[in-house]
This record gives structure tokens, C-alpha cells and sequence, in this order.
């Protein structure tokens, strides 16, 4: 698709609700007694994995545009083929769901997520899980008995956190978790509304076998799909984002604008029991060097490739350091930003935990690889917005793994043939 630049912001909101929220929310339902209503809920190839693999396991789910209805699992379904697709939080979360139910299955997915770490085995495997490897799977967990355990968190990893202690939610005894750096607290806060014995004291996140009871969810629009139209109107012109996720372990994309420049408010702050969310009013700005720390980059890990575009505006010299963790990512998404950088017209350099970007002001364009990677799609999208020429991007249907609508919310969903046989977005 070839995009080109526009002199205003043209944006129309629709439904996105938070992929991570929906991802939780139908997993805890499953495992809940009676029947869960979910509004809003983030419909994308990652959250269809989840569906797909719930229903595979036994529970009932039903999908009418963004309303789902799931109703949970009875008796679990043993010795399932779970295909997780591209979804990193399908395959670690289920980990945790399937060896604490005690049942067998194997564990397939995409060639991307082959290759990215499956950090929470070892910590199944200390609890009790049996994990078998072979050519035709990426893991399979046997029927296991698990016990509680304390663990002190060794991956920065939202995923790993709830893997274990989804596991610890249906293990014998007490599982500690003791996460010294805080990552999103999603599942906690959600496990806790959904009823299950959890509390958390400082550092430590204590969780006992416990039922659940089947709730009324609202999920927040994705913080992390705003953060594009966010970065965009700072550039073209004023918008009003409506019921955006404001998690405050969610918020560090926001916060690293505000220091640098970027008006940015956010209204009428509401909450739907367990997480707040509110508008969020943008207007164009001066945005001077975004730099990012170690300490940052938990709290914007999905939203730093946006945030290294926005850099090749500032006229400004831009280190990002202790990135390493982008390398694990559906692609090296380091070097995925270093070559859009590069291709577009401006100049960046990187090794293994870091990325500087030279002093420009301007995006010119080219041809941008995305590596089949959706954030590197959706920030060549902006960077064709926002550049002087024109994009071409080699793949934007990546995209429909988080955010299928994400093209038609920048007024981008209708393509014109030409005689080359290239989509051209007026």
C-alpha cells in the first residue's frame, strides 16, 4: 500500500477495545462459574486465538461484533491442539491455564512465535508441570499436579506474571509472586473482580486456590492503538480520544510527550471496577528529544517504535537505551525501527540494547519492510502521513493482528488499484 502525506488530521473513532484487557477477561470467564458479559471487547487475530483455543478447552463463547458472551468451562476438553497463532499472551497465559487444570495439550503457533521465548515454562515446570518438546508442536504440557511456589520474577514479563499465577489460581497451596519491577497489573486487577483469593503487598502478589464467579466486564479502548493517533495529532491538528484504558502501568508513552513538549489532557476519568479509563484531548505541539531509560521502558514497550518515529521530527539527536527487550518482540523490532528510519530518509544506528537517531526534522519516504510485524506496519502507516513524498509499506494486513480497523480510523480503508497492480491510499 502506498500512503501519502496529509496536511490535517483525519481520524474517525471505532470500537478498539484494550487487546491485553480482552485477552484476560475471556480466559477468566472461561475458568469463572455461570456465564461472563464482555463489551467492547478488542476483536484482532491475537484475541481470536484466544477464542479459539478457550473454546477447544471446553467453554462456550459467542461473538456478536464487539459483545462476547463466554460461559465457563464445566469439564476441561485433555489432549487439545491449542494453535496460538501469533499471540504471545495466548500461548504463555494458556501455559498457566492448562497445566493448573491438569490436562494435557500441545501448543502450536506461527513461525514468529516459534521463535520468541517461552519464558514461563520453567516456572510451570517448578510447580509441578510435565513439558515435553517435539518437531510437530512448540510445547506440550502433560497432565500435571501443581503446587504453589514463591518465585521471584526473572523476565520483565506481564505474561510470564500472569502465566504463573493463573497456574496459581488452581494449584494446591499459596503461589508468591514477587515482581521488584513492576510490569502491568492487568490480570491481578482482574482477578481480584472476578473474586479469586489475591492480594498484593509491595512487591509481592500472594494468590490460593479459589473459584471465580462470571461478572459484567466493560473493556477500555487500547491504550496502546491510541498511541499512534496520539503521536499523529501532536503533528496534523487537535483530537478527542474517547474511553481510553488509563492503567497507570500503561501510561508511559503519555508521559514521556507530556515531558517533552506534547499538550496533552486527559478528562472525565471513569472506572469500570477494576481499571480506570477516561478522554484523552491531544492538540498539535512541539515535541523536543524524546529520550527513554531503562526504568521507561516497561511502561511503553509496545508504544517505543511510534516513539522513535516521532524522534526523526524533533530536530534533535535521540538515544533510546535498555531496549533489548524489543528484540524479543514478533520481530527484532530494534532493527525492524532502525531499517524504517533509515528507509524513510533519516538516519539510525543500533546494537543489541540501544538505538540512536540522528538529528533530522523531517520524514521524506520510501519503501518500508515490515517484517510482517503489526507495529512496524502500523508506524509506516504514520510515517506515509507524516512524510514529504509518499510510503510504500510491502504489508499492511499484519496490521488485523491488533487492530483490524486501524486503517479505516485514518480514513485509509479504501484502495485504489493502479495499473501496476499497487494500492494507492488517497
Amino acid at each position: 500500500m502506498i500512503i501519502k502525506p496529509i496536511d490535517r488530521i483525519r481520524f474517525t473513532q471505532l470500537p478498539m477495545g484494550d487487546k491485553s484487557l480482552t485477552h484476560r477477561a475471556l480466559i477468566l470467564g472461561a475458568l469463572a462459574e455461570g456465564v461472563t458479559h464482555i463489551q467492547n471487547v478488542g476483536v484482532c487475530l491475537d484475541t481470536m486465538s484466544t477464542i479459539n483455543c478457550l473454546r477447544q478447552l471446553g467453554a462456550k463463547i459467542t461473538l456478536n461484533g464487539q459483545y462476547a458472551t463466554v460461559t465457563g468451562i464445566v469439564k476441561p476438553n485433555t489432549d487439545c491442539v491449542l494453535d496460538c497463532g501469533n499471540s504471545g499472551t495466548t500461548m504463555q497465559l494458556l501455559a498457566g491455564v492448562v497445566a493448573g487444570l491438569g490436562i494435557g495439550a500441545k501448543f502450536t503457533g506461527d513461525s514468529s512465535l516459534a521463535r520468541r521465548p517461552k519464558q514461563c515454562l520453567s516456572a510451570l515446570q517448578l510447580m509441578g508441570a510435565v513439558i515435553e518438546y517435539s518437531d510437530d508442536c512448540l510445547f506440550e504440557i502433560m497432565p500435571s499436579y501443581l503446587k504453589g511456589i514463591t518465585y521471584t520474577q526473572t523476565a520483565v514479563s506481564a505474561q510470564v506474571k500472569s502465566a504463573i499465577l493463573l497456574a496459581g489460581l488452581l494449584a494446591e497451596g499459596k503461589t508468591v509472586y514477587i515482581e521488584p519491577q513492576l510490569t502491568r497489573d492487568h490480570t491481578e486487577r482482574m482477578l481480584m473482580y472476578y473474586g479469586a483469593n489475591i492480594d498484593r503487598e509491595e512487591t509481592a502478589i500472594t494468590i490460593t486456590h479459589s473459584s471465580l464467579s462470571a461478572r459484567e466486564i466493560y473493556i477500555p479502548n487500547d491504550i496502546s492503538t491510541c498511541a499512534y493517533f496520539i503521536a499523529l495529532a501532536t503533528q496534523k491538528g487537535k483530537l478527542l480520544l474517547k474511553d481510553v484504558l488509563l492503567n497507570p502501568t500503561r501510561l508511559g508513552f503519555i508521559e514521556l510527550l507530556k515531558y517533552s513538549g506534547a499538550k496533552i489532557k486527559i478528562l472525565s476519568v471513569k472506572s469500570n471496577g477494576f481499571e480506570e479509563y477516561g478522554d484523552i484531548l491531544i492538540k498539535k505541539s512541539h515535541i523536543r528529544r524524546l529520550n527513554t531509560d531503562r526504568l521507561a521502558v516497561t511502561n511503553t514497550i509496545d508504544e517505543l517504535p511510534i516513539a522513535m518515529l516521532l524522534s526523526c521530527l524533533t530536530n534533535r539527536k535521540t538515544h533510546f537505551d535498555g531496549i533489548r527487550r524489543l528484540a524479543l518482540k514478533e520481530s527484532n523490532r530494534i532493527l525492524s525501527m532502525t531499517n524504517l528510519i533509515n528507509a524513510v530518509g533519516c538516519h539510525a544506528h543500533c546494537d543489541n540494547d540501544s538505538m540512536i537517531i540522528d538529528k533530522s526534522k523531517h520524514i521524506i519516504g520510501g519503501n518500508v519492510v515490515t517484517n510482517a510485524d503489526h507495529r512496524i506496519a502500523m508506524c509506516a502507516c504514520l510515517a506515509g502521513l507524516l512524510c514529504t513524498t509518499q510510503v510504500d509499506v510491502d504489508n499492511v494486513q499484519c496490521i488485523d493482528v491488533s487492530c483490524p480497523a486501524f486503517l479505516r480510523m485514518l480514513n485509509l480503508g479504501i484502495n485504489k488499484p493502479t495499473t501496476d497492480g499497487v494500492s494507492v491510499c488517497d
